[in-house]
């Protein structure tokens, strides 16, 4: 005798089933919601990297800046030389001449360190400024996906100035001057292979011009008349030097370099169940600044 399961049991079974791949729709669902999230997250994040990194030599104002600052040392010890040489050719008035010519070339040699920190003031207020548009730009009420699922849109959070690891400067001494090109590869200025200057660094003159600064800012240079475009770079080869913005802080630094990258770090968050659940989904991205425009 066969014995019929009743009939309430197989709707039961089948409601249960349905109700079971519904749920697991909607899961995958929620899933595929976060991880489209931090996709669109990162691409914006990479988005305003790179827009933040083509203002910082957009003109080649690195370039020209690390131009300028060579020119003026190599005039300096020029003129250091010829007071030295000068009491030799037994004419008092060379020396009064050198000795004008060296002070004038040191005064330049102030004035250019100074419009090379105007220079980076500009950088970080250009920079603090795309960032006001941004946070007033910005959608502040977000997205509702479904009555239960509210996504927020990306936030800036933090950025910061910096250089990419082993960048040189785009500028190179002159062969001509022999007695400076030594002192700078003994002293580590230069590299030899290539004949630039490392990047990031203070090329002080030989005493007693060791006062006066001669900042080197880290650049790609032109090579074979391409230059380098504002591109991605990995984290690790990033070198933070600056803490332009950092949300609900104050604590601000001053780059001593004209800064030749940017990491900039934002979030977004999703909330669920009336703002009971919420998950911060974090971005970073760090872009380079365009190369010299200039061939060394």
């Amino acid at each position: 005798m066969i014995i019929r399961a009743p009939k309430g049991n197989i709707i039961f079974l089948s409601c249960l089933a349905l109700g079971l791949i519904v749920l697991m729709l909607l899961v995958g669902f929620g899933f595929y919601l976060i991880l489209s999230d931090q996709k669109y997250g990162q691409g914006h994040c990479d988005e305003i990297a790179l827009n933040f990194a083509k203002t910082l030599n957009g003109q080649d104002q690195i370039g020209q800046m690390n131009t300028i600052v060579e020119h003026s040392r190599e005039l300096v010890y020029l003129s250091r030389q010829a007071l030295f040489a000068a009491p030799s050719l037994n004419v008092p008035a060379y020396t009064i001449l050198a000795d004008q010519l060296l002070a004038e070339a040191k005064g330049s040699a102030l004035l250019v360190d100074q419009e090379r920190n105007n220079q980076i003031n500009i950088a970080v207020a250009n920079c603090r400024d795309g960032i006001t548009t941004l946070c007033k730009t910005r959608r502040k009420t977000g997205y509702r996906v479904f009555p239960w699922f509210f996504e927020n849109q990306l936030s800036i959070q933090q950025v910061q100035f910096g250089s990419i690891e082993g960048n040189l400067s785009n500028i190179g001494g002159s062969p001509a001057i022999k007695d400076l090109r030594k002192f700078d590869l003994d002293h580590h200025y230069m590299d030899k292979a290539s004949n630039l200057y490392y990047g990031n660094i203070n090329a002080k003159l030989p005493e007693p011009d060791t006062q006066l600064p001669f900042y080197l800012s880290a650049l790609p240079a032109r090579v074979e008349d391409t230059d380098s475009p504002a591109r991605l770079a990995n984290f690790e080869a990033f070198i933070p030097t600056a803490l332009i913005f950092k949300d609900k802080s104050r604590d601000f630094s001053k780059p001593e370099q004209l800064p030749g990258a940017v990491q900039v770090t934002g979030s977004m968050h999703i909330v669920t169940d009336k703002k009971e659940n919420r998950l911060d989904i974090q971005s970073s991205s760090v872009a380079t600044a365009p190369g010299a425009l200039d061939s060394p």
